[in-house]
């Protein structure tokens, strides 16, 4: 596993803002036996759904709206989705 944090940008979404951009940060993975859309679809699928997009081959997890107390919930699904 490869992780590096990077600045992104996240969508504010729908209403008045539907295209607003805001300032973030990233997880960017990378295994050497898994692709990136692989390792998306085994995130998505687990019993607390982990959501990312894809970028340069690579899975980006948006950490805006993580709190602390996911932290440990988030690292142990991607440890588990890459044994997989």
């Amino acid at each position: 596993l490869v992780t590096e944090v990077i600045t992104t940008t996240a969508l504010a979404g729908g209403g008045t803002l539907p295209e607003q951009d805001l300032p973030s940060f990233a997880v960017a993975l990378t295994t050497s036996n898994k692709p990136a859309h692989h390792l998306a679809r085994d995130l998505r699928n687990r019993d607390i759904p982990i959501l990312g997009r894809i970028f340069e081959d690579r899975l980006l997890v948006d950490v805006r709206a993580v709190l602390d107390t996911e932290i440990a919930t988030i690292s142990d699904a991607i440890a588990a989705a890459i044994c997989s």
